[in-house]
């Protein structure tokens, strides 16, 4: 399935693949479609193997990890493995410096309520794989500069307003 949408992807994004995406949508449509199942079982897939190392390294540890929905949907949409350096340092942000600040937890729990929603609704869109490209442009490569340069303040601002846009858009 994998050799399959890589070389579907790679006709469509040739030169060729514009006549040939001329010639055919509805393969194209297939092909969006395929692509977004395999990226959500991949998603799927790495949530389950990040949770059972978790468990084997740490039986009795609070599983702090679950829940990075949208980020690990869009590092997901681009190919990056579950612990790749963006999940890394976003997890830390959430389970250190955000967890511990007043609305910190609240922030937290809201997420985890509405972020699997907000993922399983751009899924079903043909056009994910763009939404997440716009979701990492604008609000996580932002989110992400903010905190490798210390400006915690500034990333949970910038979280908070991509989760109420994000919730606008797609859940009311």
């Amino acid at each position: 399935m994998g050799i399959l949408n890589s070389i579907l992807r790679d006709i469509l994004r040739s030169d060729s693949g514009q006549a040939y995406r001329a010639i055919s949508p509805e393969m194209d449509r297939f092909a969006q479609r395929n692509e977004q199942r395999v990226m959500i079982d991949r998603i799927k897939r790495d949530e389950q193997r990040r949770q059972q190392r978790q468990q084997q390294n740490q039986p009795n540890a609070q599983q702090n990890d679950e829940g990075c929905f949208i980020t690990t949907a869009v590092c997901g949409s681009f190919g990056k493995a579950d612990d790749c350096y963006e999940l890394t340092t976003f997890r830390k942000f959430r389970d250190g410096w955000l967890s511990v600040q007043p609305d910190g937890k609240s922030l937290i729990a809201e997420y985890y309520v509405i972020a699997p929603r907000i993922v399983d609704k751009i899924n079903r869109l043909t056009d994910a794989p763009q939404i997440y490209e716009g979701i990492w442009q604008k609000y996580l490569e932002p989110c992400l500069t903010f905190i490798n340069s210390g400006d915690n303040l500034s990333c949970k601002n910038k979280y908070v307003e991509m989760v109420r846009e994000l919730k606008r858009k797609y859940l009311q």
